[in-house]
């Protein structure tokens, strides 16, 4: 379940969130933050791929950071079976097993995909009236300007308050029976 709600709240690439171990949680000017493609084994797409993201406040309201730290070793995979599966194409490979469980449940439509959860983000990001560039940072985009590809401090603590800003429509509640969060119908 993790997987699709860091897809919708962070805007990452599903490769991306699939080739994460637990030492690329980190916390940064007190914020934390995922980082992305950041060593030689995790490939992005581009040079902007490789970058740290805030984690958003309903992925840790959901207990995520606390599911992370409980993983040990700090080179673990959060999510092994799926980039230790054979073949090796990560992305791939989860969007099967994913629309075998939905089809399953009876819940099929050929025409979404995970690339449909990041434009669901970036349109609530721009909803919540969160400038393009700044969306252009979190999702991992080149920027247009020499000054902004290399030159541009990212503030994760002003980027976390633009991710926290927008609305997913997922709502949490505490459960009573779990004695945990959950997401609420």
């Amino acid at each position: 379940i993790w997987v699709p709600l860091v897809l919708l709240t962070m805007g990452t690439c599903v490769t991306e969130v699939l080739q994460l171990r637990r030492r690329d949680l980190v916390l940064k000017n007190g914020v934390h933050c995922l980082r992305l493609c950041w060593y030689l084994d995790q490939q992005g797409k581009t040079e902007e791929a490789t970058r740290p993201v805030p984690v958003s406040q309903m992925l840790i309201d959901l207990g995520f950071l606390d599911w992370i730290m409980r993983l040990g070793r700090s080179d673990a995979y959060l999510f092994p079976k799926i980039i230790n599966a054979k073949p090796s194409d990560p992305g791939s490979i989860f969007e099967k097993r994913i629309r075998t469980v939905l089809a399953r449940l009876g819940i099929e439509d050929a025409s979404q995909d995970f690339y449909a959860l990041r434009k669901t983000f970036s349109s609530a990001l721009w909803a919540a009236s969160v400038s393009e560039d700044n969306v252009q940072k979190i999702i991992g985009h080149v920027s247009h300007t020499t000054v902004g590809r290399h030159y541009i401090y990212r503030d994760m603590a002003r980027l976390k308050k633009l991710l926290d800003g927008a609305d997913f429509g997922v709502r949490i509640t505490q459960s009573r029976v779990r004695k945990h969060p959950v997401i609420a119908n």
